[in-house]
């Protein structure tokens, strides 16, 4: 008996198809097929191809970390290179990643526990945001940049990212208004 049709069931197909294909190769269609249902059937549970896209790109943010209740460098550290490794991981989304707003609730959970956690640490919250966001980009860019090079994850690609984020974490420090 086949598996009941599900809304994480769909996703989790589209992420597959993504994976092994190509972002381009996504589509309502594709996605059925794989799941061995017609189409329609897809649109009890995702209304669109869009809502299907903001699905996965909550999919691949949800399998991020939220922050814990550690130094700030070292959290900031654990969730950059936690974000960075599910990139590598699905390099096939991070287009989807970089251009989609964090709508919806995990991926909204993500960004609040990295802001909170920069909050308790004395940041203010202008700041909070906008250093969270500027680690985000600079995943979200490395991790661009080096798969639109053939995606090698080498130790100089891994020396890189871990020298750009301490260039960071050091100006976010300099920048928090702590000292």
């Amino acid at each position: 008996m086949a598996a009941a049709l599900s809304r994480d069931r769909i996703v989790n197909a589209a992420l597959a198809l993504a994976d092994e294909d190509g972002l381009a190769a996504l589509s309502m269609r594709s996605v059925a097929r794989r799941l061995g249902v017609e189409a329609m059937s897809l649109y009890r549970h995702v209304r669109s191809k869009d809502d299907l896209l903001d699905a996965v790109h909550d999919a691949v943010i949800a399998r991020v970390p939220v922050a814990a209740s550690g130094p700030w460098p070292d959290e900031v550290r654990r969730l950059a290179t936690a974000f960075r490794d599910v990139l590598f991981a699905h390099p096939a989304v991070v287009p989807l990643v970089a251009t989609r707003a964090a709508q919806t609730p995990r991926a909204l959970a993500v960004l609040e526990s990295g802001v909170s956690m920069l909050l308790r640490h004395g940041f203010d919250e202008v700041t909070a945001v906008a250093a969270f966001q500027t680690v985000f980009y600079f995943v979200v860019g490395h991790a661009s940049f080096h798969l639109a090079q053939g995606g090698a994850d080498d130790e100089w690609v891994g020396r890189e990212f871990e020298e750009g984020l301490r260039i960071l974490i050091a100006g976010m420090a300099d920048g928090s208004g702590r000292g």
